[in-house]
């Protein structure tokens, strides 16, 4: 009991040490600023149509979407866009859904942890809502399960960085 209690403390410390050595960079548009791991390609192919960034790392899983709706074409709340959002993601029946009101360098966040499951297999999500003045943005992270643990640190490090300009 002892030793796998040990084997499990040694795995989950590997892992956490590999995401946090992992080295960002800055990826800036007009509109908002984010740090993403330098090993992230600029998805060229488009994976959303009107996306403000994209980016992924195929190799391990991960991939990285912002997207901005100014506010005057979407006459709703914040949360009535979240409502409409994150049902792009949640096609079929979540394997499991939390939500919790955060704040991001001083502004406002809904942040929404949900697992999927399609004909593709298990996706683990990491979703933010932030509203400027004028527009939402959305951080959508995702990977899947085989390198789960270490990417929830580097979801969770990308979408803590996130600054609206």
């Amino acid at each position: 009991m002892k030793k796998n209690i040990l084997i499990t403390i040694i795995i989950s410390l590997t892992v956490y040490l590999s995401a946090c050595s992992t080295k960002y960079v800055d990826i800036e548009t007009n509109n908002v600023s984010l740090k993403i791991p330098s090993t992230m390609m600029e998805n060229k192919n488009n994976i959303f149509v009107g996306a403000e960034i994209e980016y992924e790392d195929s190799i391990k899983d991960i991939y990285v979407v912002v997207f901005k709706k100014n506010k005057e074409k979407f006459e709703g709340t914040i949360l009535e866009y979240q409502k409409e959002d994150i049902e792009l993601v949640l096609r079929d029946e979540s394997l499991s859904f939390k939500t919790k009101d955060k704040k991001i360098k001083g502004t406002k966040a809904i942040i929404s942890d949900v697992e999927t499951e399609d004909e593709d297999g298990i996706t683990i999500w990491k979703i933010a809502l932030l509203e400027s003045e004028t527009d939402y943005f959305t951080v959508w992270t995702w990977t899947g399960p085989d390198y789960k643990d270490e990417n929830l640190i580097t979801m969770k490090k990308i979408i803590k960085s996130f600054k609206i300009k």
